[in-house]
């Protein structure tokens, strides 16, 4: 069973004009699955943001904006870029209205800011979300460091692993299943198909019995000959364990308007 899609990583979603076709065939298909996208917001102008209210089916959007204020967020996507995901989150959460879906959470980079220093349309924005969550930047080895502000974001993707390594399966290989836009199949959406144990398949050639029972086979070897029995897991610092219902996020609304009371 698919329990969850996600439709996006390392890249914009809405650049593809027929994203909302695209997301509309999925949850026909897949109407039991948790359907998601990540998005920097840029994009989200009153016509697609229209297009995506239309669907008539539950769908998780992810408004992707950094670090609470200007300054930091265009440090990590580009000049310009914080008031046009603002204003883009503004539009979808209009253009929703009252309905249920989609479900919207701003899905914050901790980018080591001061609280205090949040952009006041950062904050309102946040209060207008379902769900405000606040999260440690992905690094490329897997491990967990705290972000310094003080480092160049691209810094910080490579920045080193943190304690021991672990040698075990991590939770995503062999279960989560990452997909590029030309169908090819990988078990890591870290280092995606950047080595020969990445590739399971391809979509458009192989089955899915078939590209599931390669990646049943491929936790296998992992969970007997360790993470340095594959070139894809040798370097990786990825926590060791099997699949888990992903865990509540913390949503940080309730706190700021309490802390907003107070003051």
């Amino acid at each position: 069973m698919i329990r969850e899609i996600t439709l996006n990583w390392r890249g914009e979603p809405l650049m593809n004009k027929q994203f909302p076709d695209i997301l509309q065939i999925v949850l026909d298909h897949f109407p039991d699955t948790r359907v998601q996208f990540h998005t920097n917001a840029m994009l989200l102008g009153n016509r697609v943001a229209e297009r995506l209210c239309a669907i008539d089916r539950p769908f998780f959007v992810y408004l992707s904006i950094d670090g609470g204020n200007q300054a930091s967020h265009d440090s990590n996507r580009g000049e310009d870029s914080f008031r046009r995901a603002v204003r883009g989150g503004r539009s979808l959460l209009q253009h929703r209205g009252q309905a249920a879906w989609p479900h919207v959470s701003l899905y914050q980079l901790d980018l080591g800011i001061d609280e205090a220093m949040y952009d006041a349309e950062f904050l309102d924005l946040a209060a207008r979300c379902d769900v405000w969550q606040r999260v440690t930047p992905i690094v490329a080895n897997g491990s967990d460091p705290t972000y310094d502000d003080a480092v160049d974001p691209v810094a910080h993707w490579h920045a080193d692993a943190r304690g021991p390594q672990p040698d075990g399966a991590c939770f995503w290989a062999g279960y989560s299943l990452s997909i590029s836009p030309t169908g090819e199949v990988a078990p890591c959406i870290l280092t995606q198909l950047s080595h020969e144990d990445a590739v399971l398949g391809n979509l458009h050639r192989d089955s899915m019995r078939t590209i599931v029972e390669r990646a049943s086979a491929f936790r296998q070897r992992l969970e007997i000959g360790g993470r340095r029995s594959f070139a894809l897991c040798a370097s990786c610092y990825k926590v060791a364990g099997q699949p888990r219902a992903p865990r509540p996020p913390v949503d940080l609304r309730e706190r700021f308007a309490r802390d907003a009371i107070t003051l």
